[in-house]
């Protein structure tokens, strides 16, 4: 073998110097192929290593061909840097440079984003799921429509934001695949030989459809069970500012003299003021199924207080809302 061929390929190889031995040996066989079948050739030996390059150069196209073969096998974002930390190998052009700079913050940009969604919507998921498990620990046991609705709601919103998870990552996956597709077709417009590295074997396809099934099963019988409950009915009225049909009247009479304040906190009923002809001051309250109220005197004060009953999850969001429920309050005229 030629010197020239023989200090090329020493080089090579000590360049290559980390990766796995197979890919080493395949790679300066076929340099070596390559070297000896242009001096057989009667090609000038000197131009043809000039037109190659440095071993170093040669040696950073197989590296970035092996992380692209690696990327295509496994598109995650650890790989798809590997093929990024490479891609410039054996691109020369200006132009070339330019537009594969373009292309790689643009598919660098887009994978994080699509990366970064999935695991914050991942995340979500699972906090949504442990915020109404905590909410239906919370509900009084007698309540046990509303305890499995409350976990109804945390099966059924978990699994669709499991599915719009595994949806980001499948997609980043996709372009990972795509991406790199790209760069290495740019590279190969370089025209520089490089060895077709092994794939080693396909990646498995990863049971999507049933994970994506999975999940809409559990995210289907969580609402069917939210449903069940009579959640939803509540819900729809306090959004909607209705007066609920569950109603119980609750009357209460008190001696106007020993009282000379009134204390009214209501959590979304309204309150409405008005004389009566009797010698009593009277509350009339309207008392839905999710609400409970205390009633009592401290020194010349009447107090009235309404509060939850434990029965409603996510309490603090729907107090937000107005209720048609009234709280009557009405004073004697003299």
């Amino acid at each position: 073998m030629d010197e020239r061929i023989s200090s090329f390929i020493k080089s090579l190889r000590e360049q290559l110097d980390g990766l796995p031995e197979n890919e080493i040996n395949k790679a300066v066989s076929y340099y070596e192929e390559y070297l000896s079948d242009a001096a057989e050739a009667g090609k000038n030996l000197d131009e043809v290593l000039m037109e190659l390059g440095p071993s170093a150069k040669i040696s950073g196209m197989v590296r970035a061909e092996m992380s692209i073969v690696k990327a295509q096998r496994s598109p995650g974002l650890g790989n798809f840097m590997g093929v990024l930390k490479n891609a410039f190998h054996g691109v020369t052009a200006p132009l070339a440079i330019l537009a594969l700079s373009i292309f790689v913050a643009i598919s660098l940009s887009m994978v994080a984003v699509l990366f970064a969604g999935a695991v914050v919507v991942f995340i979500g998921a699972v906090a949504v799921g442990v915020g109404f498990i905590y909410e239906a620990l919370i509900i009084p046991s007698h309540f046990k429509l509303e305890i499995l609705g409350t976990i109804g709601i945390a099966l059924g919103t978990t699994g669709i934001l499991l599915i719009v998870a595994f949806g980001l990552y499948k997609l980043a996956r996709l372009l990972v695949k795509i991406s790199t597709g790209q760069i290495h077709r740019m590279q190969k417009k370089s025209g520089k030989p490089i060895p077709r590295m092994n794939k080693q074997e396909e990646y498995k396809k990863s049971n999507s459809k049933r994970t994506v099934l999975v999940c809409a099963v559990i995210s289907a019988a969580g609402f069917l069970l939210f449903s069940i409950s009579g959640l939803p009915v509540r819900y729809f009225t306090i959004f909607n500012s209705m007066k609920p049909e569950n109603i119980t009247m609750r009357t209460e009479e008190f001696d106007p003299g020993k009282i000379n304040r009134i204390s009214v906190t209501t959590e979304h009923s309204c309150i409405k003021l008005m004389r009566n002809s009797s010698d009593r001051i009277l509350i009339s309250y309207e008392q839905p199924d999710w609400l409970d109220y205390e009633t009592g005197t401290v020194g010349n004060t009447l107090s009235f207080h309404e509060k939850s009953n434990g029965r409603l999850p996510l309490f603090e969001l729907s107090r937000l809302h107005e209720s048609r429920t009234q709280l009557v309050i009405s004073m004697p005229e003299k």
